[in-house]
């Protein structure tokens, strides 16, 4: 059928918000009056109220957009919720009449386009231009924000001003503001530039946010992004940050391992979520073992992951040390089982759906052990074997419940697996 759940009602223009029409491509009728329809394909909606007796209905190609608002005049990562083409092109104005989109969105389902807005504005239209088309249309229920770019003088100071290397480091910034709630900061290496950062920690109220700092002791400086904005500013009022060595490896550095099951006497490369360079591990029977009395080899884990061979059969802890510490401490998030000979578990690793061919060439991207350590710069150009695929990685953008990330992206798109 070339539609499901149609509601045909003679109501006021005021009701047409209420009712839907699912998957319907095109529908003729003969009923007089008002025709209300909100139209639902890849994600997209369309409301729209038709006089006369032809109502003729073409999915929309975006449904949302995150960030909603981003720093005028910036370049900013935009997610595109719904499916584009090749060729499509969009941008957001005032209104979509008399305006040309010139950026070329990325095709694909849900994928980033960068975007660059130069004058603040609200309630910004989403334009949009499908490919071999001139007929621009605006995309209902799309809307974006511009504001000020974030100061360089913004900050005027923050404390403590010296912390140990960790995951968990409270500071409290000052602005000449009251309310920091929604903006972001982050601190980096003197030497680094705060254009390539992306202010990762959320501040609360009173500006106070929860840093985790796990390069190497030094100085740091803070990169600062203002409330609803999308930049990366580097402050020039503050003094910077002084990162001193650990005193001790936290139990809960290391997130996670893949895979969690090996055989007995079997060399496995396994990744560690959460290593850092300089960073040794090993493994120790969790019965038997202790992490401070073990004479095992302790292995870098400098690029995320490293060979490890286990004699015997058990359930080991993984013993982590951060390259500043003075011993290896027992993690207590992760667990290794080895066993004699291959286990059925061990094959269900890659389940046969997942083996499939893709049509991403993967040689001209950069290999890492998860897509999590890759930074906005280096995330689209890498990759990260994951259930035994070689799967694209993927930049999203900030979320109510945290800041932008790297992540795999969709496994079941071809255009995102490896050749």
């Amino acid at each position: 059928a070339p539609f499901q759940h149609i509601k045909l009602l003679h109501v006021s223009r005021l009701a047409c918000q209420t009712y839907s029409v699912c998957m319907a491509r095109s529908f003729h009728t003969a009923l007089p009056g008002l025709l209300c329809f909100l139209h639902q394909a890849h994600g997209a909606a369309r409301h729209s109220v038709q006089h006369g007796s032809t109502l003729n209905l073409e999915a929309g190609p975006v449904t949302s957009i995150k960030p909603a608002s981003i720093s005028a005049g910036v370049p900013t990562p935009i997610l595109l919720y719904g499916e584009t083409s090749a060729n499509d092109f969009a941008g957001f104005f005032a209104d979509c009449k008399n305006v040309t989109p010139t950026t070329q969105v990325k095709a694909g389902i849900n994928e980033y386009t960068e975007f660059t807005v130069e004058k603040v504005a609200k309630n910004l239209r989403l334009c949009y231009r499908k490919a071999g088309t001139t007929e621009v249309t605006e995309i209902p229920h799309v809307g974006l924000t511009t504001v000020e770019p974030t100061r360089k003088e913004m900050v005027q100071d923050f404390n403590p001003k010296e912390v140990q290397r960790s995951r968990d480091i409270r500071i409290k910034i000052t602005t000449g503001e009251t309310d920091l709630a929604g903006s972001h900061a982050i601190f980096i290496p003197v030497s680094q530039s705060c254009s390539a950062a992306v202010p990762s920690t959320k501040l609360d109220f009173n500006g106070v946010g929860k840093f985790s700092i796990m390069d190497r002791p030094g100085t740091y400086k803070l990169c600062y992004q203002d409330r609803d904005g999308s930049d990366s500013v580097e402050q020039i009022g503050p003094e910077v940050l002084t990162v001193t060595a650990s005193d001790v490896t936290p139990p809960d550095l290391i997130e996670s391992i893949f895979p969690i099951s090996t055989s007995v006497n079997v060399l496995t490369t396994i990744y560690l979520h959460g290593a850092a360079p300089g960073d040794t591990a090993f493994f120790v029977n969790s019965l038997t073992g202790s992490c401070n009395s073990s004479t095992a080899a302790k292995k870098d884990v400098t690029i995320g992951h490293n060979q490890f061979l286990i004699p015997s059969s058990g359930t080991y802890t993984l013993c982590y040390q951060m390259f500043d510490t003075f011993e290896a401490v027992a993690q207590t998030n992760v667990f290794l089982t080895v066993k004699y000979g291959v286990t059925p578990d061990m094959l269900d690793r890659w389940p046969t759906h997942y083996r499939k061919e893709g049509t991403v060439v993967c040689s001209s991207l950069k290999q890492i052990p998860y897509c999590s350590s890759a930074s906005i710069n280096t995330c689209d150009k890498s990759f990260a074997i994951m259930t035994g695929v070689g799967l694209r990685c993927k930049w999203y953008t900030v979320t109510q419940d945290g800041p932008p990330f790297c992540g795999d992206a969709d496994i079941n798109d071809k255009s995102n697996i490896c050749v």
